[in-house]
């Protein structure tokens, strides 16, 4: 382990749960230098632990890196911490984008039978006989050719890419790989990593990452689906952790799963990590932290409230100060909520919630130590409006998951997994939308006329490898209004909210010198009359060919004058550039694209 900088072997109950080195090892300074610490001692409780800590400067920039691995005494696991510090004494040097930093758990044995994204995404992994014979349609997506003893091809899919396995980190707990017993004499195993702190993170509740294919991931950052990412500056100094890697024995996928999700909460170990913290410079322990307790006043029709602390004066998908910490946590139907153990600070809260349009926010809320006792943050959200609301189509909800082949299970596999999750290529868009998409207004069904991706041109895909033009980038919506509608005066407002777009800058933040179209002129026509909204370069992500139902959000709002409106059929297009397409090495000739949260149409009163 000192040579490698890697965990090598590890054992529970007797078992070897990573098998043989297989090759697959390298941390971030690669010099085979690193120095090792080991601590031990009793915690509060006087259980016993012990700790390693491997320290590295990589020499080619300086970059200093640490990680922690912490055994206590009867617990089956282990918490490790993660730390990376630059600081030359010189303001101004700037490394780059911390654009992929993780930990690995890369077993290499056959006992493990399963991979567990979340409570609905598991499934067998994938035959070694369907691997030997896979066909490479997209990087790092096979299709596979072999079906007898492979059942991941009956039951989840005829395609692997490893981000029909990745999740919203908003809502998630624990991943990992199930055995079921077939190669481990009978005995069913659980191996998780568990997300009991994510304050170190980035990007709030909307960033979405790997978690699981047939490694286990923790990725502390990357720009994987567009996620923003820290800049690696002088004095950078981040903290990433603690993590829980748990082992469990004795239950069914689910039951071994759910024992694991229960220690995915902050209180989980908090007096334990106050013992180590002294070893862990940057984490805060709970004398440094308090609850932040709030009473917040609904919008109708609001559901599934979600708020957030987060980096004040950004949106929490931009949570890339590397001082910054994010908490967040689901609202009561009685619309109390209670965040703990956060880390005394200034924060913006942010709030939304299903079937509002827009969300609340306020700068300069300040938490300190030891709050949790007194007054409630109060909170009175008035949802955004423009005026009468004429029609919307879809939830706001920050996804695409209510449209075609967003949420829905898929009715080919039997394990029935959500249609997005799926490679791209398998829903064919002219199959589904031979004419296009033409939807209207109280009478056509948002799941089955609107697709979950809107294209600008289609193909490229294994089953269709030409493109096609027409009939993709322009979709309609028609709408009667009821009765007379008076517009005379008035200003009407046309909200888009999308769950992401993808222009040729892909993930990377920086303009595509190969294609026009790191900027994207989205159109909007109502009655002819075109509206212009221009999507940036730094606001691109890549949900559309990387198997994601909710990215990078961003929203417009489009007024224009009420007498463009009409007492007859009002014909609305929202147009992509027609055989628009670009992208990074990986996807040179993908498709510019938009998947839509929702669209909500207003009048002035």
């Amino acid at each position: 382990m000192t040579t490698l900088g890697a965990m090598t072997g590890l054992e529970f109950d007797h078992v070897d749960v990573l098998g043989p080195v297989s090759g697959r090892i390298d941390y971030v300074g690669q010099s085979q230098k690193a120095s090792f610490e080991v601590h031990q001692g009793n915690d509060s409780n006087n259980n016993p632990w012990i700790g390693l800590t491997m320290s590295e400067t990589y020499e080619g920039t300086g970059q200093f890196f640490q990680q922690w691995w912490f055994l206590r005494d009867g617990e089956p696991g282990y918490h490790t911490f993660t730390r990376l510090q630059f600081d030359n004494g010189t303001e101004g040097i700037d490394l780059g984008n911390l654009q992929e930093f993780r930990q690995v758990i890369s077993p290499n044995s056959n006992i493990w039978t399963h991979l567990v994204t979340n409570d609905v995404q598991y499934g067998h992994l994938p035959s070694d006989e369907a691997i030997g014979n896979q066909t490479t349609v997209q990087d790092a997506t096979w299709y596979y050719n072999i079906t007898e003893g492979n059942p991941y091809k009956t039951e989840s899919s005829d395609y692997f890419t490893k981000y029909e396995w990745a999740d919203l980190y908003g809502d998630h707990f624990a991943h990992g790989f199930y055995a079921d017993g077939t190669a481990s004499n009978g005995s069913t195993l659980g191996f998780w990593t568990v997300f009991n702190n994510l304050e170190g993170y980035t990007g709030g509740p909307l960033r979405s990452d790997l978690v699981v294919d047939t490694n286990i991931y923790n990725y502390y950052a990357s720009n994987h689906r567009g996620a923003s990412t820290m800049n690696i500056t002088s004095g950078f100094d981040r903290i990433f952790g603690p993590t829980f890697i748990y082992l469990n024995k004795d239950g069914d996928l689910h039951s071994l799963y759910d024992d694991a999700k229960s220690y995915a909460n902050t209180s989980f170990a908090a007096n334990f990590y106050d013992d180590i913290a002294d070893l862990i410079p940057g984490y805060v322990n709970s004398s440094g932290r308090g609850d932040f307790k709030a009473q917040i006043s609904l919008p109708k029709g609001a559901s599934k409230p979600k708020i957030i602390l987060a980096q004040s004066g950004v949106d929490p998908q931009d949570n890339v100060d590397y001082a910054a910490k994010q908490y967040w946590a689901n609202v009561s139907s009685d619309g109390s909520v209670t965040i703990p153990r956060v880390q005394a600070g200034t924060y913006r809260v942010t709030l939304y919630a299903e079937g509002v349009f827009g969300q609340f926010e306020q700068d300069g809320v300040v938490v300190r130590a030891g709050d949790g006792d007194g007054d409630k943050f109060q909170i009175n959200w008035d949802a955004e409006r423009h005026g009468i609301e004429l029609w919307r189509l879809g939830v706001p909800d920050k996804t695409a998951g209510e449209f075609l082949h967003g949420f829905a299970k898929d009715p080919q596999h039997t394990l029935h997994q959500e249609e997005y999750r799926q490679y791209w290529g398998a829903w064919d868009f002219p199959t589904d939308f031979p004419e296009g998409v033409n939807f209207t207004i109280g009478v056509s069904d948002p799941s089955k006329d609107w697709n979950y991706v809107h294209y600008s041109r289609y193909g490229g895909s294994f089953t269709r490898p030409e493109y096609v033009l027409d009939n993709v980038n322009v979709w309609t919506v028609n709408w009667v209004p009821e009765g007379g509608l008076d517009v005379s005066g008035k200003t009407a407002a046309l909200t888009v909210q999308l769950a992401g777009a993808r222009t040729a800058s892909g993930n990377l933040d920086l303009p595509e010198p190969t294609s026009n179209y790191s900027n994207v002129d989205y159109t909007v026509n109502v009655n002819g009359n075109p509206l212009i909204w221009t999507i940036l370069y730094n606001q691109s992500s890549s949900c559309s060919d990387r198997s994601g139902i909710a990215c990078y959000n961003l929203r417009n709002v489009f007024t224009f004058p009420g007498e463009w409106l009409k007492n007859d059929t009002n014909v609305f297009e929202f147009v992509l550039p027609y055989n628009a397409s670009g992208g990074d090495v990986n996807f040179r000739n993908y498709s510019i694209s938009v998947l839509y949260d929702a669209i909500r149409l207003e009048l002035s009163d």
